[in-house]
């Protein structure tokens, strides 16, 4: 007898699952969203002539973006996929006030000042044995192992790059178990990365390309994944429907519209500070707080850029509003033609009233930033900003024992299956890796 599945969420999660579950011919599969559209915070905008990415701009094609190389091949969008330009190989750090090239060279590594005390920090961490054996901050981990001034210089601002948070709240082993994983396996970070990494041989020539380099979009923009997965999905597909209630121990959702349907299995990808309003294990789901942010998409008919690269992030310590700035017609050229797209990014983590200023106050704070820090004064020719409130899940220290507590009171409801953002990873490709998967 054919199995019938819902889907609660049509964002990656929720569409790159649907895919998995339409492989069984035999399966009815329906997939509830609230929104008008689906992608979730996967937005391409197309106006007056520029492209601009309003939520995730890219994926890494090693590690989890395995998953995601697989399915574009199986949607056929091998063609749309444009890796990042070799200029995006240049980063940059706002440090000591001004804007400084992180060195991609041996000659860099040792004269300059952005790494000055790198070979200390690479001696302790050669130095350093073993962890606590438990779960710890970012920052306690980079500080043990490569000293404070260290993990304030580079893990600062790479964990406001992924998370916008704080790296002295947020877990080691959930937000880079990789490095957790170096730890305990190779002992250390320096050790890990002279250890020859095995690559899968059966990879077809298309993802042995892409693995060449470190990131890459789409020629349209990333929604064309979501829009090419609802294209090619064969599911029922109901949009503006909230979920009112989840019977989760018999497989029944109740509407917002009043339809009630019924299933084999239910699958949320629903973030938890919506599912708990619907489970009963409210408490464990309202641990998980969430990251505000804003992005400043700027649009300019000619090339003012004086540097060229993929963009900077800015440490703390700098006492900035901004989190950073992405160089999008740098890093894709080929989404545009002789122009300058700029993405300022900003966050709650360091705007206490962040959910009281107006879009006119996050573009007046964007466009004061890149005068003092790329000297552009220019009035834009176009400006967008998307406010996105809780827009990130933070995954605190002692997140996985929190998500298996979670797991254990799920086991009450075996038509149940979470998954999605909340709780297994945050990026594109940690959720299209999880949905794949999970099968």
């Amino acid at each position: 007898m054919p199995k019938s599945y819902i889907i609660l969420g049509g964002g990656i999660s929720g569409l790159s699952l649907a895919w998995q579950l339409q492989k069984d011919s035999d399966a009815k599969v329906t997939l509830v969203e609230q929104a008008p559209r689906l992608g979730g915070w996967i937005e391409t905008l197309h106006k007056n002539g520029f492209l601009f990415d309003r939520g995730p701009r890219s994926c890494r094609s090693r590690g989890s973006g395995l998953a995601t190389l697989q399915l574009i091949e199986e949607l056929g969008l091998e063609a749309e996929v444009i890796p990042a330009s070799p200029a995006a190989r240049r980063r940059y750090l706002y440090l000591d006030k001004r804007l400084q090239a992180m060195p991609n060279s041996l000659p860099g590594l040792l004269f300059s000042p952005v790494t000055n005390g790198l070979f200390k920090a690479l001696w302790q961490d050669i130095r350093t044995r073993g962890g606590p054996g438990r779960d710890e901050s970012v920052a306690d981990f980079a500080e043990r192992r490569m000293g404070r001034a260290f993990a304030e210089r580079f893990f600062d601002p790479l964990v406001t790059g992924i998370f916008a948070g704080d790296m002295h709240k947020l877990s080691l082993r959930a937000c880079f178990p990789f490095l957790a994983e170096w730890e305990e396996q190779h002992g250390g970070i320096v050790r890990a990365l002279f250890k020859k990494k095995k690559r899968p041989s059966d990879l077809s020539p298309f993802i042995q390309q892409m693995l060449k380099t470190s990131i890459f979009s789409f020629r349209n923009g990333m929604e064309t994944l979501p829009q090419r997965l609802a294209e090619r999905l064969n599911v029922d597909i109901l949009l503006g429907e909230a979920v009112e209630a989840l019977h989760a121990d018999r497989g029944s959702v109740r509407l917002s519209s009043g339809r009630t349907l019924d299933a084999d299995h239910i699958f949320s990808t629903l973030p938890a500070h919506s599912l708990q309003k619907l489970l009963p294990f409210s408490a464990t789901l309202n641990q998980i707080p969430y990251a505000s942010t804003a992005v400043v998409n700027l649009g300019y008919r000619k090339r003012i850029l004086k540097k060229e690269g993929f963009g900077y992030l800015i440490p703390s310590s700098e006492r900035e509003q901004v989190l950073g700035v992405v160089f999008d017609s740098s890093a894709f050229p080929q989404q545009g033609t002789d122009e300058t797209r700029l993405t300022v990014m900003l966050g709650d983590s360091r705007i206490p009233d962040f959910g009281a200023w107006s879009k006119e106050k996050f573009l007046s704070i964007a466009q004061e930033a890149l005068m003092r820090h790329l000297g552009i004064d220019q009035t834009p020719d176009l400006a967008e900003i998307k406010i996105a409130p809780r827009a990130i899940p933070q995954y605190l220290v002692g997140h996985l024992d929190r998500l298996r507590t979670m797991e254990q009171e799920a086991r009450r409801y075996p038509k149940l299956t979470l998954l999605g953002s909340s709780f297994y990873g945050v990026s594109v490709n940690d959720c299209i890796a999880r949905s794949s998967h999970l099968l």
